[in-house]
């Protein structure tokens, strides 16, 4: 059964499982982490598409060897939100969830919401995290992450929302030293 808790109130639980485990949103941000680590490709940070292509096959590799998710658990590109039926229209570019057809419940087993942007402004940064937080409050995400390509910014000095504990804002560039990702969460980020 799953909880419904105010913007940013946790009370101390993690909203989601519908077997009443509860998911370490710690654990699956490193996951995300070491996905993004594993994008080396040059071409891959050329395009918001290529890149998310690589990095949810990472991510899906990572996720079905974890044992601490479900083994239901499973990593979308979606498509297919509608305002009737999700109480959203937004279209995360990442997903980590349990489908709704094998547990009934739509805002159980929302795991992991990301956004990704190619190089993003400000503006564009916080259009993404006003999405986030949309779907935390609709269909009740455990934790977000915003991924800016080929930037050393991550943008978190920009969040506004109500969930500064719960978003998680990445930055991923390419550099002569290889792969350089940089994490943030709003309320720890360093103002520019």
């Amino acid at each position: 059964m799953t909880t419904r808790l105010g913007r940013g109130d946790l009370g101390g639980k993690r909203p989601g499982r519908s077997d009443g485990g509860s998911t370490d949103p710690d654990s699956l941000i490193d996951l995300v982490r070491r996905s993004l680590e594993a994008v080396t490709a040059p071409r891959f940070f050329e395009t918001e598409r290529g890149f998310q292509g690589d990095f949810a096959a990472n991510l899906r590799g990572l996720v079905a060897s974890s044992l601490s998710l479900a083994k239901d658990c499973i990593i979308e590109s979606e498509y297919q939100k509608s305002l009737k039926t999700h109480r959203t229209a937004i279209r995360p570019d990442v997903v980590v969830h349990i489908p709704t057809v094998l547990t009934g419940n739509r805002t159980a087993d929302n795991f992991l919401a990301i956004e990704l942007k190619l190089r993003a402004t400000a503006a564009d940064a916080q259009s993404d995290f006003e999405s986030l937080d949309t779907l935390m409050d609709a269909l009740e995400y455990e934790t977000a992450a915003f991924i800016n390509i080929s930037s050393d910014r991550t943008h978190a000095d920009v969040y506004r929302g109500g969930y500064p504990d719960r978003i998680h804002c990445f930055a991923i560039e390419q550099t002569k030293y290889g792969t350089r990702v940089r994490c943030e969460q709003p309320g720890h980020a360093k103002r520019r």
